[in-house]
């Protein structure tokens, strides 16, 4: 494994002529990370060569350019690429087709890696204790879906923990995004992902979050904010209750949101993708517990106001930022606070340093209270 301290890159973006591949470069060659050194990768060198000459275009001040880098899912191809970098954001989808090898290189050669799907389970069983053994830190599911949930879920658990002195034991999410749209590459891992999981559907009411009905992203990002609560004892009860579901305005709609998804499932796949994303959470804890206020709960809301894909880019640009300052932890360049460990992730991990990242994005609001 090439020592972490002579890697050539800090983030390289493979197939980073995808659709939000090439918004993250676009975003990070317009923000870019000081002193960054990074590469765009691909199958397709006339492409991708292509687009850095675009970004020079879009960018003329921009002093940090990305290097072109040819690369195939073969296995020499992925190894030596994420021999060269600390960080590697997998554009290449659908992923549950096209994901494992790239994984399984990050895993080996000790690589931070970031992805836009959740579906995670078969990687986790496999990866696992190779990315621990090699200090890689995988986190998928870093878009606009799974992101959220895990965030709130994070930021909600952490509150009521310091407001109440006991943990939550139920979470539930109102996750809405409105404008029905989805790149090819969506579109694609929707059908991928569909085919493989069997997820559970109802309709609820909250009388924090109102009427609830069937969210296309519910399963992948329920088994997100499990994994979280496994990874975080210290904030989330081991018991823990996390459902999550879109917002509906009476039980009327929520029954004809569900039939209506269900159908959809049934032609197309089980995730509902938009332009704007809203999403509540709202947290409570064990009404048997001695002294606990029968009313106490806490609520995180999340806002982003813009295009779907914009806002999954960002997030990943930003959270690597984060898994950046992190290898510098690791290796002794810098010092901090307690970090996360190592092997599979969830956004949620990357705790504070990253939420206070992301509350300085144009457009995207976080709260709690």
């Amino acid at each position: 494994m090439t020592p972490p301290t002579q890697r050539k890159y800090h983030i390289v973006v493979f197939g980073a002529t995808g659709y939000t591949a090439r918004l993250f470069a676009q975003y990070l060659a317009k923000h870019p990370i000081p002193g960054i050194r990074w590469a765009l990768a691909g199958r397709n060198a006339a492409k991708i060569e292509a687009l850095r000459d675009s970004l020079k275009e879009e960018n003329p001040d921009c002093e940090v350019i990305p290097d072109v880098q040819q690369c195939s899912l073969s296995e020499p191809d992925l190894d030596s690429l994420t021999k060269s970098t600390k960080v590697l954001v997998n554009g290449v989808g659908p992923y549950s087709t096209y994901g494992e090898p790239v994984v399984k290189a990050c895993a080996e050669n000790g690589t931070g890696y970031f992805d836009w799907s959740p579906e995670t389970e078969e990687m986790i069983e496999k990866y696992q204790d190779i990315a621990e053994t090699n200090r890689a830190r995988i986190i998928p599911g870093i878009g606009n879906s799974s992101e959220p949930s895990s965030i709130l879920a994070h930021l909600v658990a952490k509150e009521f923990q310091t407001r109440y002195e006991t943990p939550a034991r139920e979470i539930i999410c109102s996750f809405y995004m409105k404008n029905m749209a989805m790149s090819q590459g969506s579109l694609s891992t929707m059908h991928a992902v569909s085919e493989r999981q069997k997820p559970w559907f109802c309709a609820a009411w909250d009388p924090e979050l109102g009427y609830l009905a069937l969210s296309y992203p519910s399963s992948g990002n329920e088994a997100v904010v499990y994994r979280g609560r496994y990874l975080e004892p210290s904030i989330f009860h081991p018991d823990l209750v996390y459902h999550e579901y879109a917002p509906v305005s009476s039980k009327t709609a929520a029954i004809g949101v569900y039939l209506a998804n269900k159908l959809g499932i049934v032609i197309l796949g089980h995730k509902r993708l938009a332009f704007v994303d809203e999403a509540g959470a709202a947290a409570r804890g064990d009404k048997n517990a001695k002294d606990f206020n029968d009313k106490a709960f806490v609520r995180a809301d999340w806002h982003y106001d813009g295009n779907m894909h914009h806002h999954s880019a960002v997030l990943a640009v930003e959270a690597s930022a984060v898994l950046l300052d992190l290898w510098g932890m690791d290796f002794g360049s810098s010092t901090g606070p307690g970090k996360p460990g190592f092997g599979f992730l969830v956004p949620g991990c990357l705790g504070d340093s990253f939420v206070e990242r992301l509350k300085k994005v144009d457009g995207l609001t976080i709260e709690v209270s």
